[in-house]
């Protein structure tokens, strides 16, 4: 009989992505293999699940082989699960990541009405003082932050970001800082202390966030989405973000009422909730 699989989960990363996927299409070839043997045992002689071609090349091998799955899969129809979900896990895997915004035209702020593109996580710590000692000890202080930064990198093998695409990047990434640990005018604009800055896309969320969680310290970090660029940017800050430890301000204001009712009316009518 035929061995089934049960899908499994792919571990983060683009290494372990190019295994898993790699094993997903050997499961898919040899599942196949294994549903033809089967066939020709169970309607042998079968015509159309024996080979029509000599295998000659590679492709005309590839064009037979797809040709006696599909003819076998009409005579054995619960086999299908067993052919194609290693395909469809290694469709998934391909797609599993952020996708560069293309532009901030025809963006609508209206909550949940578009996926997050990615998200950065802002770890937030306080001025140096150079001038007073006592305080450069300070767990809140740069000096813990840069220890921070560098675990994080070593963690993950992180590159620098490209500061000229703050939203448009695919792969996880840790922006530039100066000796004080703090990054650039662009990322800490919204902030009222230093800050650096990680960028992490869609598929990295759930293996970046925790470790950030349990390797923080005493120090506190907001993680925002990317919902469209700028535009919704006061949105991604103050509605749908989360800190780590304690909550600071942000300069952004919150969208005023208007702003929210315009936008649902460029969304068109929408169903009233029914009440029992």
């Amino acid at each position: 009989m035929l061995r089934r699989f049960p899908f499994q989960g792919a571990s983060s990363g683009p290494s372990s992505k190019r295994i898993v996927v790699i094993y997903w299409w050997w499961e898919a070839q040899r599942n196949g293999r294994q549903m033809i043997a089967y066939s020709e045992r169970m309607h042998a002689p079968a015509r159309g699940c024996t080979s029509r071609a000599p295998l000659g090349s590679r492709l005309r091998r590839w064009a037979d082989f797809a040709h006696r799955v599909f003819t076998c899969l009409a005579r054995e129809p619960m086999a299908i699960g067993s052919v194609f979900l290693p395909i469809f896990a290694v469709l998934a895997l391909a797609d599993a990541h952020s996708h560069p915004m293309k532009n901030e035209e025809n963006c609508t702020c209206e909550p949940g009405a578009r996926a997050f593109e990615s998200y950065h996580v802002h770890v937030l710590f306080y001025p140096d003082q150079s001038w007073d000692k006592q305080f450069m000890e300070n767990t809140h202080g740069s000096k813990f932050a840069r220890s921070l930064r560098k675990a994080f990198v070593d963690r993950f093998s992180v590159p620098e970001c490209d500061e000229t695409h703050i939203f448009n990047l695919t792969g996880l990434c840790a922006f530039v800082v100066d000796e004080t640990g703090a990054c650039g005018p662009a990322n800490s604009a919204p902030f009222v202390v230093p800050n650096f800055v990680i960028y992490v896309p869609v598929d990295r969320y759930a293996e970046v966030v925790p470790w950030m969680m349990a390797n923080r310290g005493d120090l506190d970090f907001l993680v925002h989405p990317n919902s469209c660029g700028f535009s919704c940017s006061p949105q991604d800050h103050l509605q749908w973000s989360v800190w780590g430890g304690n909550k600071w301000p942000v300069r952004f204001e919150p969208p005023a009422p208007s702003q929210t009712m315009n936008s649902r009316v460029a969304a068109g009518p929408q169903q009233e909730p029914i009440l029992a």
